[in-house]
């Protein structure tokens, strides 16, 4: 790669870290892209932040071509998926394509939306400093981690959501199916009765059903796994039995085992368990059953006179531990809280016909809502009146579907064992 390439890359690289941590004002602060940009000590994140959706702005096509919906794909895949946050699977559904297609136009967008900065910031002054400042910085991301500092990454870049579970189990056993073909084992998979849903961070879990049931394949070669669900009104049990046949070695289950040690660390991620029964029973090699807890979703209040704002909030709970309950009315507030039960409440100040300072008191002293922590969600830079008057966090708007989640997730009492919601 010739050193103009590389430095495009690096800064491209910049660009696409900023987009990614658009609300984060600590990693946004601590950007690369302000010292490519030649931006004062003095400009903060804000600032950053302000530039880069300027800039996205610029994506927009030119008049002549607004009419044709492709000349807007750069602009609405990287304006859909880093300004309002929305996933690469509803981004690709409102743009009608594939989720291989909108990277591409993700890519694009990028591409354009690094030159636009290129230009305006004239970055090419400062490209030698920060092509090397880049390359050390590369290097060093580039040392060997130990496998704790990888799984907190992995535990950091990857959300919990909502799975099924018996759709996770059937895909994973289409993986394996090479491997027992090779070892000559029978995969029976008997499927719950009932949907079995948990909360968890896909990636994880499915790497460790595979270890788990790639070691059970490996203890009995030439044998038989068996695989069902035990499923309760809290948790659910996926059970693995691996069963020898004559004239095969079988191996005992041992929970020391590389792979199920793995396993097992990855399994806490989502707060699950992995029990080894190492005892043989016959033919049976010994049972390993992972247990997970049973999804529960916990209602949140949503009290915004706005309908945009209600839909984006229900967007950002969707696939998360929590179910939306919203009312542009705060008149019928009450009614609905003592209808739905509220885990949470999430309230907009700015209300029309009621002040929403008085809302709040009344909330705070009605019984369906007087032990519900309320999180007050506003443009208005008041979080000491807020937090005075009774609310349990504040958020300034505009808020991302990450921030909601995580004041939900501190101020709600976990009932999913995982622990977390979604993010």
């Amino acid at each position: 790669m010739t050193e103009r390439g590389a430095t495009s890359e690096a800064f491209v690289d910049a660009v696409q870290h900023a987009l990614v941590n658009l609300y984060d004002p600590k990693e946004l602060g601590e950007s690369s892209l302000r010292r490519w940009l030649g931006l004062g000590e003095r400009a903060g994140a804000s600032e950053l932040h302000r530039i880069i959706l300027n800039a996205i702005e610029e994506l927009k096509p030119n008049l002549e071509a607004r009419k044709d919906a492709k000349a807007w794909r750069p602009y609405r895949a990287i304006y859909h998926r880093h300004v309002e946050q929305f996933t690469q699977r509803e981004v690709s559904v409102a743009l009608a394509l594939s989720v291989r297609q909108l990277r591409r136009e993700e890519h694009r967008a990028l591409s354009r939306l690094a030159g636009i900065l290129w230009e305006r910031y004239n970055v090419a002054e400062r490209a030698p400093a920060m092509l090397a400042e880049a390359v050390v910085a590369s290097s060093l991301s580039q040392r060997p981690s130990s496998r704790e500092d990888e799984l907190q990454w992995l535990e950091r870049s990857a959300p919990m959501e909502l799975l099924d579970l018996a759709g996770l189990a059937s895909s994973v056993l289409s993986v394996t199916e090479p491997l027992a073909a090779q070892l000559a084992v029978t995969l029976a998979w008997q499927p719950p009765d009932v949907p079995a849903y948990a909360f968890a961070q896909a990636a994880s879990l499915r790497q460790a059903l595979i270890n788990v049931i790639s070691c059970a394949m490996r203890a009995v070669p030439g044998g038989r796994v068996e695989m069902m669900f035990e499923t309760s009104a809290t948790d659910h049990g996926l059970v693995i039995r691996p069963y020898g046949s004559s004239g095969h070695t079988c191996r005992p289950l041992c929970a020391d085992s590389d792979q199920l040690q793995m396993a097992q660390q990855l399994l806490e991620i989502s707060a699950a368990e992995l029990a080894v029964d190492a005892s043989e029973d016959g033919m049976c090699s010994g049972t390993i059953t992972l247990t997970i807890g049973a999804a529960k979703r916990d209602t949140v209040l949503v009290i915004d006179d706005n309908a945009d704002t209600l839909r984006l909030v229900e967007r950002y709970l969707a696939d998360s531990r929590y179910a939306f309950a919203g009312v542009r009315d705060p008149e019928h507030a009450m009614e609905l809280a003592t209808r739905v039960a509220p885990a949470a409440i999430l309230l907009d100040v700015m209300l029309p016909a009621i002040d929403g300072w008085e809302m709040l008191g009344r909330l705070r002293t009605h019984p369906a809502a007087t032990s519900v922590p309320i999180i007050v969600c506003t443009i208005l830079p008041e979080e000491h009146l807020a937090l005075s008057l009774g609310a349990a966090e504040f958020l300034r708007k505009p808020i991302n579907r990450q921030t909601l989640l995580a004041a939900l997730d501190r101020q709600v009492a976990t009932v999913s064992p995982a622990g977390d919601s979604g993010r």
